[in-house]
């Protein structure tokens, strides 16, 4: 579970993992989203990792700090649920690497957001001249161990993951069934629309489409495979390791890092250490365009839980 050793919060959050991070160390910014970024997601995902690149510089002109984005292009947005239960995803529409690219112009919209990224990446590169920055794509990672014991979780045991929503948010409405929290992707017309079955001893999984009737079976590190958000974002953590996670503002998501936690811990085992977190101000601004330095400013100096713009 999060704890309060392990979560910082704010400028003050921000200065403390700033003296002790590492130049090896991995800061794993989140996911980029699959929409036009807002001011919070800037100061979030540029600003507060340009902070602490800037701080390792200070430390040695030579240190370089290695910031890691995930393209989450095996999750989806399209899956239904009754309304007020989330976690209870009926597989419906297709995962964001194949879902159309709004402009036509990229394979999906995954490539196609990503591709947008690069520019605040880059943004990023020229702010904090200290930030070494990675793009990975959560279906490249598939063959990573941790990665894959998550997954295997998912598809072995849903109810556990139940018990684990429950746990972490004793609030949550949430029923017996449906219980699908990953499952396998049609390789001919990319629908996640169909029921999946898991062979544990074999490590095989055989999803029949219900949209186009296509029957496939392989190892799950060779099928194409869609992941419910949590689920993907304790699978990106186990593959990647990193040191720091900076995660979503505000307490509402507090009970969705813990399930993540609960989730490593599943299972990685009892061993898992979650890493440390660093949680920015909720940031309310329907301006935009603010120049990343004057953010990484706000980030160093705002050590309330709600920031402003000037």
């Amino acid at each position: 579970m999060t704890t309060t050793e392990q979560l910082y919060r704010n400028a003050a959050g921000l200065a403390e993992i700033g003296e002790v991070i590492q130049p090896d160390d991995a800061v794993y910014a989140g996911e980029i989203p699959m929409a036009a970024l807002t001011e919070a997601d800037r100061l979030r995902l540029l600003a507060y990792p340009g902070s602490l690149a800037r701080r390792v510089r200070r430390r040695s002109q030579t240190a370089r700090l290695r910031v890691i984005y995930v393209v989450p292009d095996c999750a989806t947005d399209e899956a239904a649920f009754e309304p007020g239960r989330p976690f209870n995803l009926t597989p419906r529409g297709r995962a964001y690497n194949r879902q159309p690219d709004p402009e036509a112009a990229d394979p999906s919209r995954a490539h196609y957001w990503e591709a947008l990224f690069d520019a605040h990446a880059e943004e990023l590169k020229d702010s904090a001249r200290s930030a070494d920055v990675e793009i990975v794509r959560a279906s490249e990672l598939v063959n990573n161990s941790g990665f894959l014991s998550v997954l295997r979780l998912a598809l072995r045991s849903p109810g556990q993951i139940a018990d684990a929503v429950r746990e972490s948010n004793p609030a949550a409405e949430i029923d017996e069934k449906p219980l699908v929290f990953a499952g396998a992707a049609c390789r001919e017309c990319g629908s996640i629309n169909g029921s999946t079955d898991y062979d544990p001893d074999w490590d095989r999984a055989q999803f029949e489409c219900e949209d186009c009737d296509h029957s496939q079976e392989a190892d799950i590190q060779e099928q194409p495979m869609w992941m419910q958000e949590d689920v993907l974002r304790a699978a990106t953590i186990a593959a990647l390791n990193p040191a720091v996670v900076i995660r979503r503002p505000a307490a509402k998501w507090d009970a969705r890092e813990d399930l993540v936690d609960s989730l490593l811990m599943l299972a990685v085992g009892d061993g898992a250490q979650p890493p440390t977190r660093l949680m920015p101000p909720s940031l309310d601004s329907e301006q935009g365009g603010t120049p990343l330095k004057d953010l990484i400013r706000l980030a160093d100096d705002w050590d309330e839980d709600y920031a402003e713009l000037p």
